[in-house]
């Protein structure tokens, strides 16, 4: 096939790594996608399955519709003959990030209108807040402090402990309200911490005041 075939060599210094083009990889990397998800992908089936299919998705789901409603959810009539929605703790409709998640997605149609400066610049702050401050800077503020070297094994410490923190904390404040009725020692220790990792976070400096130089002289060109 002439779309597989091997390009001819230039000067006798072709790279054979060249072969593989944007164009090459995109139609390979669509035929092994077809290939491992053929009903997804056909719009048969959904990633979405299980526990995460039966409660966590419909759960999200009422809660955007509601959102794009401008109604509050207080309650959920499709669930059995209607059950609280607002009083659950499981629907996490007063989990802070659930509205920077939503705020995301609704910036996404604006990559429609690229081409505008106005919604590419809409879009960015949109998005810029709403997923930027919690993932995307974590590998750069690291990588502007520590460097390139040891990047890898810092993020990976780094999203150690704020899994193992996202895991423990909901069981600590369980137990804590079943120990004393209220959430008000689960908010101060939940504070508290944030407080000092902020400080620690602060307290770091970076190996030079010339760091933002030297990491864009280590990239790779």
């Amino acid at each position: 096939m002439l779309f597989f075939s091997k390009p001819t060599a230039q000067a006798g210094n072709a790279n054979p790594d060249d072969w593989l083009s944007a164009r090459r990889f995109s139609v390979l990397l669509a035929i092994l996608v077809l290939a491992a998800y053929p009903q997804v992908v056909l719009g048969l089936q959904t990633f979405v399955y299980r526990d995460f299919g039966i409660f966590s998705y419909p759960l999200a789901h009422y809660f955007r519709e509601s959102f794009w409603r401008g109604e509050i959810p207080l309650w959920n009539p499709l669930n059995n003959c209607g059950v609280p929605f607002l009083a659950q703790w499981n629907t996490q409709v007063l989990y802070p990030p659930a509205l920077f998640y939503l705020v995301l997605g609704a910036s996404i149609p604006l990559l429609y209108l690229a081409h505008q400066p106005l919604a590419a610049f809409a879009f960015a702050i949109t998005f810029g807040f709403s997923m930027g401050a919690d993932y995307m800077l974590i590998p750069l503020v690291t990588a502007e402090r520590f460097g390139l070297a040891s990047l890898g094994k810092l993020l990976a410490l780094i999203i150690m402990g704020y899994t193992i923190g996202q895991w423990i904390a909901p069981w600590m404040a369980g137990r804590i309200f079943d120990t004393y009725h209220s959430y008000r020692l689960a908010w101060a220790i939940f504070t508290g911490a944030g407080l000092l990792g902020a400080a620690a976070i602060y307290a770091v400096s970076s190996s030079s005041p010339s760091s933002y130089a030297k990491l864009a002289g280590s990239a790779p060109e």
